[in-house]
C-alpha cells in the first residue's frame, strides 16, 4: 500500500493512495497520525487494505497538501557513503563501518512544501535518499533480521548547508536547519517495495535528472555491527583527508598549499600543522577540487570550488596574492561540479576548465569571454585536464 498523511481543511489524517486519489483512512475509523496507524498496523492492515480496494475515493491527490508521511519522528538517522557512485565522486575508499549521523526532527518537511535557504549560507546543497521507516521498537536485531524491522520506504532529500556541515566534525548543525528533510510523498510498505537494492532513485530539477544512484545503494558486510559508528572521527577523516589537489609556488618557496573538501589549507612546517586560508570570507563555495599556481607569475593561483561532492554550484576563483584573497575569475554555468583548471605553459590569458559531467569551458582573453568546447559524444566523467 502507499500511506500518506494529508491536509484538506480539517488537520492532519492518514490516507491510503488509489491511482491518482486517495481513501481517506481516519473518516473509516483509522487512526489519524501515521505513528498510531504503524504501531497497529498488525491488527489494522487487513482493514486498511480493504478500505482502499472498496471505498470510493473522496479526494484527487491534486486537492489535499501532503504531508511528510510521519510529521514528527522521534529521530532521523542516516549513512553517510552509501552509494557506489558517490563514494567515486569523493574519492574516498568503500567504508570498512557504516558512518552514521543524524538530522533533527525540525527539519522534517512536506514532499512538495518549499526550502528554506537560510540567511547564513548559500552553500545549500542536496541529495536524494531512500529513507527506510521502522515499524517497531527493537534492540540487538541480527543482519538476517534486520528488514523485519521495517514498515516501509519512502523518498528522502538530504538538504545540507554545506559551510555549517564541515565547520567542525559533527555534523549536525548542517544537516538539521529548518526544512531541510522533505519526505515522501507517501510510504510503500514493504510488503510491495520488493528488494531494496534494486530500486531505481534519481534526484530532477526542473525535469532533468541530475544524480542517479540506480543499483549503486553500498550493502555492508553481514558482520558490520548494528548502530554502531565514530561519527567525530570519521566524518572528520573524511573532510580533512579527501585530498584533491596540492601545489607549492616558487613565491613562497616554504609553503604547501592542499585544496580538499573543507576549503584550502596551507602548511609552512611539512604538514606538521596546517592553516585554514578562509576562501569563505571571499566565496559561497568552499569545496576544494584543484589548485594551480600560475606558470608566468608564481603568485597567482587558481583554485576550483564547488559546494559539493556532486553540484552544480561553484566557481573558478583566482588569488593574485598567493590565496591571502580571491576573486571569482569564470563566467560559465556548469552543470556538474568544477573539478579541474588548466593554465597555458606560456600564454596567461589562457585558462581552461572542466566540469564533473562532461563539459569544458576556456578562455584566451584573460576571462573576458568564455566559450564551450564540445567533447565527442558519449563522454560523461572528467577528473582532471591538461593544456599543452
Amino acid at each position: 500500500m502507499k500511506l500518506v498523511t494529508f491536509e484538506a481543511g480539517s488537520g492532519l489524517r492518514t490516507g491510503a493512495v488509489v491511482g491518482d486519489a486517495l481513501v481517506d483512512l481516519t473518516a473509516a475509523g483509522l487512526p489519524a497520525g501515521m505513528i498510531d496507524l504503524i504501531a497497529q498496523w498488525p491488527r489494522l492492515a487487513e482493514k486498511a487494505r480493504s478500505l482502499a480496494a472498496t471505498i470510493k475515493p473522496e479526494f484527487k491527490l491534486s486537492q489535499v497538501r501532503l504531508h511528510a508521511p510521519v510529521p514528527n519522528p522521534q529521530k532521523i538517522l542516516a549513512i553517510g557513503l552509501n552509494y557506489a557512485d558517490h563514494i567515486e565522486e569523493t574519492g574516498l575508499p568503500k567504508p570498512e563501518r557504516q558512518t552514521w549521523f543524524s538530522k533533527l526532527p525540525n527539519a522534517v518537511n512536506g514532499p512538495y512544501d518549499a526550502i528554506q535557504i537560510p540567511k547564513v549560507s548559500s552553500a545549500v546543497d542536496y541529495e536524494a535518499e531512500f529513507v527506510a521507516i521502522v515499524g517497531r521498537r527493537c534492540r540487538h536485531v541480527a543482519s538476517a533480521d534486520a528488514a523485519s524491522a521495517v514498515f516501509g520506504y519512502a523518498a528522502g532529500n538530504d538538504v545540507s548547508v554545506r559551510d555549517w556541515q564541515f565547520h567542525t566534525p559533527q555534523w549536525l548543525v548542517g544537516k538539521s536547519f529548518d526544512t531541510h528533510a522533505p519526505i515522501g510523498p507517501w510510504i510503500v510498505t514493504a510488503d510491495e517495495m520488493g528488494e531494496p537494492y534494486q530500486m531505481r532513485m534519481t534526484a530532477k530539477i526542473n525535469g532533468e535528472i541530475w544524480s542517479d544512484s540506480s543499483e549503486h545503494l553500498v550493502k555492508m558486510s553481514v558482520d558490520e555491527p548494528r548502530l554502531r559508528s565514530k561519527i567525530v572521527s570519521d566524518t572528520e577523516a573524511e573532510g580533512m583527508l579527501d585530498g584533491h589537489a596540492i601545489c607549492m609556488s616558487a613565491a613562497d618557496p616554504d609553503s604547501v598549499i592542499l585544496a580538499v573538501r573543507m576549503g584550502l589549507f596551507r602548511s609552512k612546517n611539512q604538514g606538521k600543522t596546517w592553516e585554514d586560508m578562509r576562501v569563505d570570507r571571499f566565496s559561497p563555495f568552499t569545496y576544494g577540487r584543484d589548485i594551480k599556481v600560475s606558470p608566468q607569475d608564481p603568485n597567482t593561483l587558481y583554485a576550483c570550488l564547488s559546494v559539493a561532492a556532486a553540484s552544480k554550484d561553484g566557481a573558478l576563483y583566482r588569488s593574485r596574492d598567493i590565496g591571502r584573497t580571491w576573486q571569482r575569475f569564470d563566467k560559465v554555468q556548469p552543470h556538474g561540479t568544477l573539478m579541474s583548471v588548466s593554465l597555458h605553459y606560456s600564454d596567461p590569458k589562457q585558462v581552461y576548465i572542466a566540469a564533473r559531467y562532461g563539459e569544458v569551458f576556456g578562455t584566451q582573453d584573460g576571462g573576458e569571454s568564455w566559450r564551450e568546447m564540445p567533447l565527442p559524444q558519449g563522454v560523461q566523467h572528467i577528473y582532471a585536464l591538461a593544456c599543452g
